[in-house]
């Protein structure tokens, strides 16, 4: 009798074993160098774009710093005047007026300012005493509120601030019903203030300093003066309800201004656009003549006085009032700066650009004896309004091109 055994099956050894293994060690490895690779290149790239704005930001504040610097030079050029009676662009401390005498220019390429490398800077000075305030269109007083509004006929014999609503309608003759806007605003805002015109009312006087003459019915305890009534800027004449556009009005910032109390009554001839002294005599001959001479010389008040009377519309009811209108006196200015760090100094563009404007009240300090036998006038400034604004305003083509056209 035979024994079978159990038959074992053949066990063979895995040749490609160790190959495999190592195949996928080297998947492995594969993968941990790419995500390696992928995260020192992510780390990089976040390293350099960090970089970036920490650059953009020292570049911008190098900017915004330049342009306030040029902001204190218009301000210290300002202090400079030494005649306390008549202001223009041709005196000593304006550098360069612009054409018709209409801006004081400090640019980085005239020589005057010395800057780092890759950087500009641009300052204009305009005179906000040579434009027409809408604030001089609103009545001064109770007594030219009443005035006015008992007037049978204005333009004949127009009050003062009727006079300056008349000139300011000229200059936007495009916009009639804007002036009945403002007008009536401003007759709203009286009647408020003072009670609607009455019968009982209308010989009522106004106190010279200004104070409210009658209780007015929907105001309870003593109105504010008459002095707080005034718009600070341009831009809060924009609340007037049927009155210009933001953007309307932003085109008329040469020749439109409102700052605050006390606020001049005449428009200086020295400054004026051609525009506004346009609007306010009426004569072009008048108008080219004042800015023929102006150009070469500072107009004195005589000298606009009588330029003023040889026009040929002095007779005219409409610009009777040019010769109150019409001085050659400022205190009021507006200093716009604008800075450009970082140009590229192959090609002269690019950069980073900053601007400021800020407008200020320059008044008479004191005026003493100097030691070369003339006065020395010190001067105290007074900062009414200041914006800042991103962009190379004051050297943007369209800007140097309106510039030019509006010179």
């Amino acid at each position: 009798m035979s024994r079978h055994q159990p038959q074992v099956p053949e066990v063979r050894p895995l040749v490609n074993d160790k190959q495999g293994e190592r195949g996928v060690a080297l998947v492995m490895a594969l993968l941990v160098v790419a995500l390696l690779t992928i995260t020192v290149t992510e780390f990089f790239f976040s390293v350099e774009i960090d970089a970036r704005m920490a650059r953009n930001s020292v570049h911008s504040l190098q900017a915004a710093l330049l342009a306030r610097s040029g902001i204190a030079l218009g301000e210290a050029l300002l202090i400079q005047d030494q005649d306390p009676l008549t202001d223009s662009f041709l005196e000593e401390w304006c550098p360069l007026q612009a054409r018709e005498g209409r801006a004081c220019q400090i640019d980085d390429g005239g020589g005057f300012i010395t800057l780092p490398p890759n950087s500009r800077l641009r300052v204009e000075i305009w005179d906000e005493s040579g434009k027409i305030n809408v604030n001089l269109t609103r009545p001064q007083t109770q007594a030219e509120w009443r005035a006015g509004r008992m007037n049978p006929n204005p333009e004949q014999s127009p009050q003062r601030y009727q006079s300056w609503l008349f000139a300011l309608g000229r200059l936007i003759d495009s916009h009639p019903d804007a002036m009945t806007a403002l007008d009536d605003y401003w007759n709203q805002l009286f009647e408020f203030y003072f009670g609607p015109l009455s019968p009982s009312t209308t010989g009522t006087s106004t106190p010279t300093d200004g104070s409210p003459g009658v209780q007015t019915p929907g105001l309870t305890g003593t109105p504010p003066p008459l002095t707080t009534l005034y718009f600070g800027s341009l831009d809060e004449v924009t609340a007037v309800p049927g009155f210009l556009t933001p953007a309307e009005l932003g085109r008329l910032r040469p020749f439109v201004t409102a700052f605050g109390w006390p606020f001049p009554s005449q428009v200086n001839a020295n400054t004026a656009p051609r525009e506004v002294l346009s609007a306010v005599i009426g004569d072009a001959q008048v108008v080219e003549e004042i800015i023929q001479q102006r150009q070469t010389q500072v107009l004195q008040a005589s000298n606009v006085l009588t330029l003023v009377n040889a026009a040929s519309t002095n007779q005219d009811p409409a610009y009777r009032s040019a010769r109150m209108m019409l001085g050659a006196r400022s205190n009021v200015y507006s200093i716009r700066a604008t800075a450009i760090v970082n140009i590229n100094p192959m090609t002269g563009t690019g950069g980073i650009s900053r601007s400021a404007e800020m407008v200020v009240r320059r008044d008479p300090r004191q005026v003493q004896p100097g030691m070369s036998g003339g006065t020395v006038t010190r001067w105290k400034l007074t900062r009414l309004y200041w914006q800042k604004e991103p962009g190379a305003v004051l050297f943007k083509p369209e800007f140097e091109s309106r510039d030019q056209s509006e010179f």
